[in-house]
């Protein structure tokens, strides 16, 4: 029944602590941080020059080498699991140094395609529309040209013209063989034939340069008007279409300057991170990068590939880039990120989280557990990163300490001050 009554007595104190912690912190002058932070040093403060008046209670005392008193918390495993303090041990780990930097996700440069015609014309079929996934090749509208069947004629005039001059030369080499004709009527009709095959070559590489393959300009023959006309407009690239600007009808420009189709293929996209003038000498080429979306949701990691080597003038910066596998289609362009780089990583004797820190009398402490109980010990700390910090002295490897919910000890701690500096306006 006693230890009962003991458990209970302890978790009231423990809990009035809080209370008061949170009390004084409201009657401040409205600052968040301030209000707490004040009152809870003045009350431990007032606890520290309390505490030699209460020798006779015994309970959490203790002595340092110079005589001076030490105050000590002791709380026991059932009250450690209640408010969920966790008791670690001392030991070294890697301290990895991170730096934040903003960003954007876009397109792939070499994965996104403006489609526009190479000849004017009308428009007579639309065939697919925003949002469709297309194959490279895919047609994606149908238009009529005048200038498209005036370049196919003049393919076939040509190719008719070849096919004439071929003739006349064989005959009349014949008729030389035969002493007939003239070596000059001879040579002047290989030259009609070597004009007539340069005048055929042109014309098709007009037409190559209008977007038909050769398969497609040896199908013209015996094609009649219409097909003539007739201009495919389709996909360069797989991907997704993400514009569409015509409808049927409507007259298209050669290289308009609103593309008629654009597609993108995301399945692969950029992310690109302001680099600011603080961090040059961080960020390079080769780190790893954890790119977060902007509230919350989707993460992944990295590679830097390149940092471009010039600020941009509007905003003084430079620019990282990260590209990521997008095969599910989340990450999407004009999404804002922030991106973790990896700057540093290096080995240190004890690490600990930044959750087994507290402030006590305006120092840093963490609570060791000694024999006597949990003692706030000063440290002084090191690199911070990824909520963990080094330790460089006040903790030593092997040493048991309280890794989560330390501010219960804190309060704790002070509870004699905190009681007498509750009602305190």
């Amino acid at each position: 029944m006693a230890l009962i009554v003991d458990f209970l007595s302890k978790r009231f104190r423990l809990t009035t602590a809080l209370l008061a912690v949170v009390l004084i912190a409201g009657c401040g002058d409205g600052s968040p941080g301030s209000a707490a932070e004040g009152a809870g040093q003045d009350a431990l403060a007032a606890a520290h020059d309390a505490d030699a008046d209460h020798e006779e209670h015994g309970e959490g005392e203790a002595h340092d080498e110079h005589g001076h008193e030490e105050r000590v918390v002791r709380l026991s495993e059932e009250e450690l699991a209640e408010f969920g303090i966790e008791v670690r041990t001392a030991e070294g780990g890697a301290v990895t140094v991170t730096r934040q930097l903003p960003g954007e996700i876009v397109f792939d440069p070499d994965l996104i395609a403006r489609v526009t015609p190479r000849v004017p014309g009308v428009v007579q079929e639309v065939l697919k529309r925003t949002g469709d996934r297309v194959q490279q090749g895919a047609v994606l509208a149908v238009l009529a040209s005048r200038e498209l069947a005036q370049s196919k004629s003049d393919y076939l005039s040509a190719q008719a013209r070849l096919d004439l001059v071929q003739a006349t030369f064989e005959r009349k080499q014949r008729l030389a063989e035969q002493q007939i004709t003239s070596e000059a009527e001879v040579l002047e009709s290989r030259q009609a034939l070597r004009e007539a095959k340069l005048a055929l070559q042109l014309a098709e590489r007009e037409l190559q340069a209008l977007g038909l393959s050769r398969q497609q300009i040896g199908e013209l023959g015996g094609q009649d008007e219409a097909a003539l006309a007739r201009y495919e407009l389709t996909a360069p690239l797989e991907g997704t279409i993400i514009e569409r600007r015509l409808t049927r009808g409507e007259t298209i420009a050669a290289e308009a300057e609103q593309a008629p189709f654009i597609i993108a293929d995301t399945k692969t996209v950029w992310a690109q991170l302001t680099v600011y003038p603080r961090d040059f000498g961080a960020v390079h080429a080769g780190q790893t990068a954890t790119v977060i979306a902007d509230g919350g949701g989707s993460t992944t990691e990295g590679t830097i590939d390149y940092v471009t080597p010039q600020m941009r003038e509007a905003t003084r910066s430079a620019t990282a880039r990260v590209v990521l596998d997008n095969p599910d289609g989340r990450w999407r362009p004009g999404q804002f990120i922030t991106a973790l780089v990896q700057v540093d990583q290096a080995q240190a004797d004890v690490v600990i989280p930044e959750s087994a820190l507290q402030t006590v009398e305006q120092e840093l402490v963490v609570f060791v557990l000694t024999d006597e109980g949990f003692e706030p010990r000063p440290v002084r700390l090191g690199r911070r990163a990824e909520e963990k910090v080094e330790i460089e002295a006040g903790l030593r490897p092997g040493e048991r300490y309280a890794a989560t919910n330390t501010f219960t000890l804190k309060a704790e701690y002070g509870r004699d001050a905190l009681e007498g500096a509750g009602h305190v306006h």
